[in-house]
């Protein structure tokens, strides 16, 4: 072979990869910017406006732990994780844990596979806590993270639990308009018509699928604080607008509206603000967060009118797929053309210490039963309850 042709066909050598520990959220906006850009599997539940709201208010008890990894000086990918205590022992968890539909760790693939990353991030947080479990939870199947993890763990001497963990129902849109009523039964459109009428006889009738923050997000935010006080089931409820989500949803909702992200949906009889959306956009993905309705006007369907609109919109603007996130609730299976799976999975090094080992164990049990009885719809309910009654900020 010609020497100039061999050195054409000669296999490239990328650099190695390196971490780092960022400092904190605080000007890491540009790099997160950056990598977050080239990760096509990446959620709105990445995103820094997410990720830093989510640490500002639920931060208590954890330590911080940011792995940048780079080849050759470039941002490849970001671990976002924390680090706390359970049993005595150390845990380690994704950032946003409790809070966030979808936990990864972010990818640039154009500059390294997520393989790579996974294993660069994973590895530095194995040399600075050796001992400690990985509670790793709502893993997307989607991505791959789930079985890279998974061959990591093999590869550097874990035990390896892992289960399902909830299920995201998910609609896939069609490409305009037309397609999208032709897709629905005759029913929902003549439905979706009649109630239109019967609200527009109560009062003018007005649509918006996003932009509701235009009016004032301040005022916004209080009307739908306000449609969850009224259900009549308000007291069995968590409202989302209150105490500590509400301090966090209130951080978050100006910062995605900022990036251009933020869908504030609303329905509006005269004055009186009907039924609201809150979803948020990752390139053509949109993720349906919040969802309400007064009850005194359910006989007409106004979730279902304003989401009808909502879809229809998302369909204009080239969004592909409504993602309704975790639990099949009827309202959510009624539109899904299919769902993802999220899992947990828990990582434990058999190289721990007696103490490491045992702290290890306790945590593996105790999340192995607290699972279980959150499948119990009986016990879900009263534990749902004794959260509204002794902390109602949740």
């Amino acid at each position: 072979m010609p020497e100039a042709l061999a050195a054409a066909v000669r296999p490239v050598r990328l650099a190695a990869l390196d971490t780092r520990v960022l400092a904190g959220y605080r000007g890491a906006e540009g790099i997160w910017a950056g990598v977050l850009a080239g990760d096509g599997a990446a959620t709105f539940f990445a995103s820094h406006a997410w990720q830093s709201a989510w640490w500002r208010h639920y931060s208590r008890g954890r330590r911080l732990l940011l792995v940048l990894v780079t080849r050759a000086g470039r941002p490849a990918g970001i671990g976002p994780f924390t680090v706390g205590r359970s049993f005595g022992g150390t845990v380690v968890r994704f950032a946003g844990t409790g809070a966030s539909d979808y936990s990864d760790l972010v990818v640039n693939e154009r500059v390294a596979s997520r393989r790579e990353v996974v294993f660069a991030a994973l590895d530095a947080v194995r040399a600075r806590c050796p001992d400690a479990v990985l509670d790793l939870e709502q893993v997307p199947e989607r991505g791959g993270t789930a079985s890279l993890l998974a061959e990591w763990a093999a590869t550097r001497d874990y035990e390896l639990r892992g289960r399902p963990q909830e299920v995201c129902p998910y609609q896939r849109l069609p490409d305009d308009v037309a397609g999208l009523d032709a897709g629905m039964s005759q029913s929902t459109r003549r439905q979706d018509r009649k109630n239109t009428r019967a609200l527009q006889r109560l009062g003018p009738v007005r649509l918006v699928a996003s932009g509701m923050e235009a009016d004032g997000l301040s005022a916004v935010v209080e009307a739908m604080a306000e449609i969850e006080r009224a259900h009549p089931a308000a007291r069995r409820r968590v409202n989302s607008w209150q105490g500590r989500r509400g301090a966090f949803l209130a951080d978050v909702l100006p910062a995605a509206a900022a990036a251009g992200q933020l869908w504030l949906s609303g329905l509006w009889v005269g004055d009186t603000l009907v039924a609201y959306s809150v979803a948020f956009q990752q390139s053509s993905v949109l993720y349906g967060y919040l969802q309400g309705y007064r009850q005194e006007y359910a006989q007409y369907g106004p979730g279902t009118i304003l989401m009808l609109h909502l879809q229809r919109e998302a369909v204009r603007r080239r969004i592909r797929i409504l993602d309704y996130l975790r639990g099949a609730e009827s309202h959510k299976v009624r539109w899904q053309t299919g769902a993802e799976v999220n899992h947990r999975l828990l990582l434990r090094p058999f190289s721990a210490g007696p103490a490491g080992w045992l702290a290890g164990v306790a945590h593996l049990a105790s999340t192995g039963w607290r699972d279980s009885l959150r499948n119990v719809p009986g016990l879900r309910r009263a534990r749902d309850h004794a959260r509204q009654l002794w902390a109602p900020g949740r």
